[in-house]
């Protein structure tokens, strides 16, 4: 849609109308989404879009419906609220996109993406005693498919991104083993892919997941790198997390020890004491995910070390058998 002013967009409406032309005025309200957004006016550009989408209806165009439910999404999410609406848009967009087959494949997995992050958002809200499993196993294999998705369009930057969700799930459920293995990967294909802002963002995820393993030396060296790019990027958002990720690696380095072996010494302890409690909750919540679903709770290669395929699934009996 080519940039115009609002104002402009009001005109293009209002001709459009007059020649009885919906297709052409639903372009035009996009347009004005567009000029609003630009300006910050968050609710009037959702409502231009919500009215796009209905004169595409009219005008029997599914794909500008999927632009116009993509535009909701997408507002919603970089406003920071609204997630359940902006779950509920793309999922609608991600439909519509997949029902226009291979041309838009690119946009469909995109709104994968944001339907996902949507949904994570959305639980984190919630309160703790319905944020219920089915639903985090859920949203970590919709990330888990996108993945594959991205791989087999090779768009490896949308594989980081879908990488990047899973890691986010892993540590809302306190998987922090399996967090910093997706978020390791996730670092690897954004430095391939050389974007630095996506990259520092990756870098704080495993900054997170190696405070929360006492991996303090490994959490500071990648929250560092991550503040240095973040600035080079003037990444004002990215800088404040990476900041604070540096923070508390220094809240936690030890206080009396004034030894670096001591410090070496308990990191690797803390790092041990994680290991068998981690292993036994990802069983419990493969259980959960099998008996929410009646079906397998399958992970990719990457959640799994050492692993050259999908992890052979369990069943509940079996599961439960374990130890």
């Amino acid at each position: 849609i080519e940039m115009v002013t609002r104002k402009r967009a009001l005109e293009l409406q209002r001709e459009c109308r007059r020649a009885g032309e919906s297709a052409a005025e639903a372009g035009a309200c996009l347009a004005e989404c567009l000029a609003q957004h630009d300006q910050g006016r968050v609710e009037e550009s959702i409502a231009a879009a919500r009215h796009a989408e209905e004169l595409f209806d009219r005008a029997g165009r599914p794909l500008g419906r999927a632009r116009a439910f993509a535009a909701i999404a997408e507002i919603r999410l970089g406003a920071g609220a609204g997630y359940e609406i902006a779950r509920k848009a793309a999922q609608r967009a991600r439909k519509l996109f997949a029902q226009a087959g291979p041309a838009e494949e690119l946009n469909a997995l995109r709104m994968q993406l944001a339907e996902c992050q949507a949904q994570i958002y959305a639980l984190a809200e919630r309160p703790v005693h319905i944020r219920t499993p089915a639903l985090w196993a859920e949203t970590l294999s919709s990330a888990q498919n996108a993945e594959e998705v991205a791989r087999g369009l090779n768009d490896f930057r949308s594989a980081g991104a879908a990488l990047s969700l899973a890691t986010q799930v892993h540590m809302a459920t306190e998987r922090h083993q399996a967090a910093a293995r997706t978020a390791a990967a996730a670092v690897d294909l954004y430095r391939d892919c050389d974007v630095p802002q996506d990259l520092a963002r990756a870098l704080v995820l495993g900054a997170g997941a190696a405070l929360a393993l006492g991996r303090r030396k490994e959490a500071k060296r990648l929250a560092t790198e991550a503040l240095d790019l973040a600035k080079k990027a003037q990444d004002t958002g990215v800088e404040g997390l990476a900041s604070d990720a540096l923070e508390r690696v220094a809240r936690l380095a030890p206080e009396v020890s004034g030894s670096d072996a001591k410090a070496d010494e308990a990191e690797a302890e803390a790092e041990e004491a994680y290991q068998a409690p981690e292993r036994l909750d990802e069983i419990l919540s493969q259980v959960m995910a099998l008996d929410a679903f009646f079906g397998p709770f399958v992970e990719t290669p990457l959640m799994i070390p050492g692993a050259v395929g999908p992890v052979q699934p369990l069943s509940t009996d079996a599961l439960l058998a374990v130890g």
